[in-house]
């Protein structure tokens, strides 16, 4: 399913590039990351809203796929303790060593004509105004250390986390966001001077060449970026759980919030819990 999905969406590749650059430009860069961020995810005729009245809407007119670009935003994110271990390795430069994991995260997820998930991959990305990261502690993170410890409301008390190996696709999995006049994507580690446009992101995440795959699950995990991907998913979800129903995971909550993936008016939802902003590409096979 996803090879065919591949071979469409690629027939797309120019429309999505110019019109993922153009997405940003009404967006105002004059103000922090958090609010840029914000502007992104939730105002008309912009960001998010655009892709879908640019590019989704094509696609679902002119395929047998439904797209839809849709938001998830909260405004508290999650503080990750740094290990004694790899602060030895890797030097912050805060007393704490605690950072945030990051200010976005995109999912691309493929579904079957039933909405049930075929394949998901995700990236977190930290975003800074400029070029170049500017927080040590963040980039020891990012770039350096084997593991993490999770916030005690992820689960377990002090709940380590292993992070992927560079063999295991790290460098997919985590970037930065450098935000000025042009939007861009700086591969981890940084000193290789790997940075691509923006316009280049989705495409790429589209086509399973950028971003790390996962599986969502609640109960078991084949590996710890399953575990930090699925975490980070329920956490933002707990708001939505409707007591006195029958339980949905957490990632249910978000594909039935967006159910009608050819219906673009409703493409966001601003959450109280602690997580990452996000943005999912949903896209839905209407054959098969």
């Amino acid at each position: 399913m996803l090879k065919e999905f591949i071979l469409t969406v690629k027939k797309y590749s120019d429309l999505i590039k110019v019109e993922s650059s153009n997405s940003w430009n009404p967006v105002n860069k004059n103000q922090n990351e958090p609010n840029i961020i914000l502007d992104y995810l939730t105002q008309p005729n912009q960001g998010v809203d655009y892709l879908n009245n640019k590019i989704a809407s094509k696609i679902t007119a002119e395929t047998k796929y439904e797209m839809k670009f849709a938001s998830i935003y909260c405004h508290q994110k999650p503080r990750i303790q740094r290990t004694p271990e790899n602060v030895e390795k890797c030097d912050g430069d805060n007393k704490t060593e605690k950072c945030e994991l990051g200010d976005l995260v995109i999912h691309f997820l493929l579904l079957d004509k039933d909405k049930k998930v075929k394949f998901s991959n995700a990236i977190i990305l930290q975003a800074k105004i400029g070029n170049k990261p500017d927080n040590r502690t963040q980039q020891c993170l990012y770039e350096n250390d084997d593991v993490l410890m999770f916030p005690n409301y992820f689960g377990q008390v002090n709940e380590i986390c292993e992070l992927p190996k560079y063999d295991d696709n790290r460098a997919k999995a985590f970037a930065y966001l450098f935000i000025n006049d042009n939007v861009s994507i700086g591969q981890i580690p940084i000193e290789n001077k790997l940075v691509f446009s923006w316009s280049f992101i989705i495409q790429r995440l589209l086509t399973n060449d950028f971003g790390k795959a996962y599986n969502y699950s609640e109960k078991s995990y084949k590996n710890d970026w399953d575990k930090l991907i699925s975490k980070l998913i329920f956490n933002l979800s707990k708001s939505k759980l409707v007591k006195g129903k029958k339980r949905v995971n957490g990632l249910d909550v978000f594909l039935n919030k967006f159910n009608y993936y050819y219906y673009y008016p409703e493409y966001k939802l601003t959450v109280d819990n602690e997580g990452l902003p996000t943005i999912m590409i949903i896209v839905r096979n209407k054959e098969e």
